[in-house]
Parts: structure tokens; C-alpha cells; sequence
């Protein structure tokens, strides 16, 4: 089993079982493997963009100077601060919010309760 998320150095914990024993290994020995993965170019955004809500993760879009409209996203990997976007495709030409997503969220929260 190969961990999802890899560190800075990148690395990532894997955990494995041997087919054959080897009355040399000690528990709790550590031991270092390279492991080939295939690379993919993906559509991404950073993880501040993206906010959770009643169980769903979203982006924020800018409609016009101060209109910010919620929009679902589907999530893949993390690594590096960044998140895959599968549902890239709908986002493709619009003015996504890269900071400040929480704060949106807060405010549009702040302002459905006061309703």
C-alpha cells in the first residue's frame, strides 16, 4: 500500500508484505524502495481554493466585481499543496478564486444567517 501524499522531500510511506520471510528483519525495521510511477498532466488548483461545505468541496468563481458564486468540484490527488481537479472541464474560462476562499465562505455564511 503506497501512501497518496508525498512530503517535501518526496517521499511516502509505503507498507509491504514479504512473500518470503527473511529471519534477518527486526520489527520495526525501516527499510528504502523506488517506486515507478507513471506521471499525468492534470488540471489542479491550490488547496486554499478549495473549501468544504455539508460534506461537498467547492471553488469559488467571480461573476462580476463582487459576486462570487459556490461551485462543486471533484477532487483527486494531493501532492504539494495542490489538489487535482476532475471536473476541470466547467471551470475552463472563469475567474476562479485562488485566495481568500475560506474568508469567502465565512462571509456568505455570515450573511445566510442574517437572512
Amino acid at each position: 500500500m503506497i501512501s497518496r501524499d508525498l512530503d517535501s522531500l518526496h517521499t511516502a510511506e509505503v507498507h509491504c508484505h514479504f512473500e518470503k520471510y527473511d529471519k534477518d528483519l527486526r520489527p520495526g525495521t525501516y527499510m528504502n524502495a523506488q517506486i515507478e510511477i507513471n506521471n499525468q498532466n492534470v488540471a489542479t488548483l491550490p488547496v486554499d481554493a478549495i473549501v468544504s461545505k455539508g460534506g461537498k468541496e467547492y471553488v469559488f468563481l467571480q461573476d462580476s466585481k463582487q459576486n462570487f458564486v459556490l461551485t462543486p468540484v471533484e477532487l483527486g490527488a494531493r501532492e504539494n499543496g495542490y489538489m487535482e481537479i476532475k471536473n476541470a472541464q466547467q471551470l475552463t474560462g472563469k475567474n476562479i478564486v485562488i485566495k481568500g476562499s475560506y474568508a469567502l465562505l465565512m462571509e456568505m455564511t455570515k450573511e445566510t444567517e442574517e437572512e
